[in-house]
């Protein structure tokens, strides 16, 4: 569940920030817009249920991959033309070829490696410090 979170957390941060190119390149340092919403999130502490606090950053109450599945889009097309470049055959009966075409937002998600976990962790960390 905090891998979905932290990638829904960053792509409102890059929307609260003006953000407008690909989210894997997203960067809300100095933003005092993207400051201000996760703040007020946090202000709220323990005093909300979480759906709460997850709707006054994101807009919504519920767990969603859609960012999740933005940000590792280019990886995930990157790979698949390497897989084609190299004459990789996908296992199966059928005689489906991998596409390079975008999947949808959901489709095709497990669980990733957390990249943005330790910037996100340090941006909570330093803002419950330093806004107390």
């Amino acid at each position: 569940m905090s891998y979905v979170l932290q990638f829904q957390f960053h792509k409102a941060a890059c929307e609260a920030a003006g953000y407008k190119g690909p989210l894997h390149t997203c960067s809300i340092f100095e933003s005092k817009a993207a400051g201000k919403k996760i703040g007020d999130m946090l202000k709220m502490g323990k005093s909300k249920p979480w759906p709460d606090a997850l709707e006054k950053l994101t807009g919504s109450k519920s767990l969603d991959v859609g960012a999740l599945a933005e940000y590792f889009e280019p990886l995930r097309i990157w790979m698949v033309k390497q897989r084609e470049e190299l004459g990789y055959a996908p296992p199966g009966w059928g005689d489906e070829e991998p596409s390079a075409e975008p999947m949808p937002p959901t489709a095709g998600v497990t669980t990733p490696v957390p990249i943005l976990f330790n910037t996100i962790a340090g941006l909570l960390f330093a803002l419950v410090v330093f806004f107390r």
